[in-house]
């Protein structure tokens, strides 16, 4: 029998620290990975490998990743290509053009969890595994959005380890960004927000027609506010602070189907 070529990841960061990490998370997974943390030597590889992925930090010294990436595809132009970046406000317009004109195909946003890389990889080499690994097994797809690491990085880690696939976002614009490539079955969002709060996403989310089920979380629970959950058409929600046994009631009705008839309450 044939051995099946291992494919194979080239990752390109300044920051060693992410690449070791990114690196070995894919080595385990059984892919052929390839580092790189300076422009010169990504260059040189250039002509000496053959990635199936690259992922690149957007932000660099010397040679930013968006122009670093250019070189590299004018040597391989279908490599695919995930960019990577702690300053997606910053690099938004850069972002969308560099997807728009097939330059780049994903995007992640850093102080991503390492199950949401490897859904992308996976996704782009159009691999059995991404099925199996983020659908099939998943009981549903989350995305979560609050300004709180520490509120995200709860929920994130309770719902996966409950077979949940999640994605998380720290603001509302980062939200509409994630939805766009995690394609959630919830969202489950804050509302106090800086900037745009979580209202405004609601109203994204139906100005671009999407169907999507959303789950509010407040810290507020009074009539007022309820006026206006019911205003926006929201019928679901849970309060702050919340407790374990609230984050189970959750993950159980995400299961059930939506109560339309009236609002329901957890917390």
């Amino acid at each position: 029998m044939t051995q099946r070529k291992r494919a194979c990841l080239f990752v390109v960061d300044d920051d060693t620290v992410i690449v070791d990490s990114i690196c070995g998370q894919f080595t385990f997974c059984g892919f052929e990975v390839i580092k790189a943390t300076e422009p010169k030597r990504v260059l040189e590889l250039s002509e000496q490998i053959r990635p199936d992925i690259i992922v690149a930090d957007i932000r660099m010294p010397k040679l930013d990743g968006i122009s670093l990436i250019k070189k590299f595809k004018a040597v391989q132009p279908s490599v695919k290509v995930i960019l990577m970046t702690g300053y997606y406000p910053e690099y938004e317009d850069v972002i969308k053009e560099a997807i728009s004109s097939g330059l780049a195909d994903k995007i992640i946003q850093k102080r991503f969890h390492a199950l949401d890389l490897e859904r992308m990889v996976y996704e782009l080499l159009k691999s059995p595994e991404a099925e199996r690994r983020f659908s099939a097994q998943a009981k549903a797809k989350v995305l979560f959005v609050d300004d709180e690491v520490e509120v995200l990085d709860f929920l994130r880690d309770f719902f996966r380890e409950n077979g949940f696939a999640v994605s998380c976002a720290r603001s509302a614009e980062d939200a509409l960004a994630a939805y766009k490539t995690f394609e959630p079955d919830v969202v489950v969002t804050d509302i106090k927000m800086p900037d745009r709060d979580g209202f405004w996403l609601i109203e994204e989310l139906k100005r671009k027609n999407v169907a999507v089920r959303i789950v509010v979380i407040t810290g507020h629970d009074d009539h007022q506010m309820l006026n206006q959950f019911k205003e926006a058409g929201i019928r679901e929600y849970f309060t702050k602070p919340f407790s374990l046994q609230d984050l189970e009631h959750l993950a159980q009705r995400i299961l059930e189907k939506p109560k339309d008839e009236k609002g329901h309450h957890s917390g």
